[in-house]
């Protein structure tokens, strides 16, 4: 939930939401892991933003915010205050 709050702030709309699945990508891991669709170059408007350098920065800073307000929250023992 804590990236997909944190990616509504960016250039790409729409919000397919947040589920649990078992892709095989996820499945069986030793730690915490998600998956995550940023976009999909099919569509012209997504693929107009993935290929904006900009974009992209905003999308990447918003999953780093995302990921410290996970470790805040669940495991206070590393800081990750800076980038």
């Amino acid at each position: 939930r804590k990236i997909s709050d944190s990616l509504a702030s960016t250039a790409l709309t729409r919000n397919n939401g947040v589920s649990q699945n078992p892709f095989l990508v996820l499945w069986r891991t030793a730690m915490p892991s998600v998956l995550v669709e940023l976009g999909f170059i099919t569509n012209s408007g997504d693929l107009s933003v993935l290929r904006s350098a900009t974009s992209r920065q905003k999308m990447a800073q918003a999953l780093y915010k995302a990921f410290c307000a996970y470790k805040k929250e669940y495991d206070d023992s590393v800081r990750v205050d800076k980038p």
